[in-house]
């Protein structure tokens, strides 16, 4: 598997790094014609800007840039999108991938947390195939912010998560747009390493979870390549990967299966037979046509398995 980092809200670094260093080159001025317009800048560049504002980077934020083109080109040959692709960019931090999919085609709408990069990311011009978001991209409960489904608006159009997604929301983003958001064609994104181990698990180990089930049930998953830690700034003492995946399959009730296996997972070291008591007696006969033996635990069923005994039970209620 090539190899390529992590966006590492799990580094040891003290909660605000130190301001963006550009190296010795934040004396020299940048103009404000140098500063707008979306062609890929520099590191230098970036970072001589950035500590101009006042920028300082935060570990709770995951704030870990990936600057080198050749590894962010390569995350876009990975992500299989064509030019025009609707895209949706969570965490677009200095912009470095904004860009490059703006460079190739791509309707870009691009959500940034911080005030003070969301700042710096309006301020280098308007683009026709770009939308700026402010402020979380999550809202309450399993949903999106307001001001990001707003901007998403009721476009038809099919839409591809890519992204060098912080670790913290990485699997919350993930499993509210797969079981929440019809549109959903693709998921591109730069995780930390051991997000994307579980989201590719298989049964029977202690990385299976509700995200492998609804991963794995209604696509195909596969972590294409990893990063060091050193290519990031600030370098996170994790490693990254790239988790690329596509839908197949049926996509129906996809809420309810996400909350029937978080439940099952919660007791993932009991029996099946004691987590689902109340709704399924030991001796009942429909364990046997399901072919599920009550004395196993929820890691170790099949994907299959857990489907359907959310189908059985959702019958049953």
């Amino acid at each position: 598997m090539p190899a390529l980092g992590a966006p590492g809200a799990q580094d040891r670094a003290s909660e605000e790094e130190p301001p963006a260093d550009a190296g010795g080159s934040s004396s020299a001025p940048i103009s404000r014609e140098e500063r707008a317009g979306w062609a890929p800048r520099s590191r230098a560049e970036v970072l001589a800007d950035l500590a101009r504002r006042g920028f300082r980077f935060q570990r709770r934020l995951g704030q870990n840039f990936l600057f080198d083109p050749q590894l962010l080109e390569a995350f876009l040959d990975d992500a299989g999108i064509e030019p025009g692709d609707r895209v949706l960019e969570v965490g677009a931090g200095a912009g470095t991938l904004t860009e490059r999919l703006l460079a190739r085609g791509h309707e870009v709408v691009t959500a940034e947390i911080d005030p003070l990069l969301l700042g710096y990311l309006a301020d280098r011009g308007s683009h026709p195939g770009l939308s700026l978001v402010g402020g979380d991209a999550l809202g309450p409960g399993e949903t999106l912010s307001p001001a990001l489904a707003e901007v998403l608006g009721e476009d038809p159009r099919p839409l591809r998560l890519v992204a060098n997604l912080p670790y913290a929301i990485a699997t919350p983003l993930v499993m509210r747009l797969l079981a929440r958001e019809p549109r959903l064609a693709g998921i591109a994104v730069l995780v930390q390493a051991e997000v994307a181990e579980r989201w590719v698990a298989e049964p029977g180990g202690r990385d299976f979870g509700p995200a492998s089930v609804l991963l794995r049930h209604a696509g195909r998953g596969r972590i294409s390549r990893r990063v060091a830690g050193r290519l990031f700034t600030p370098a996170p003492r994790v490693e990254s990967a790239f988790y690329v995946w596509e839908p197949e399959g049926p996509r129906e009730d996809l809420p309810g299966l996400l909350a029937f296996a978080r439940g099952l997972f919660l007791h993932r070291r009991k029996m099946l037979r004691a987590i689902l008591r109340d709704r399924l007696l030991e001796n009942d006969p429909r364990w046997e046509v399901a072919g599920i033996d009550p004395c196993a635990r929820p890691e170790s069923l099949a994907v299959s398995q857990v489907v359907d005994l959310h189908e059985l039970l959702k019958e049953e209620s």
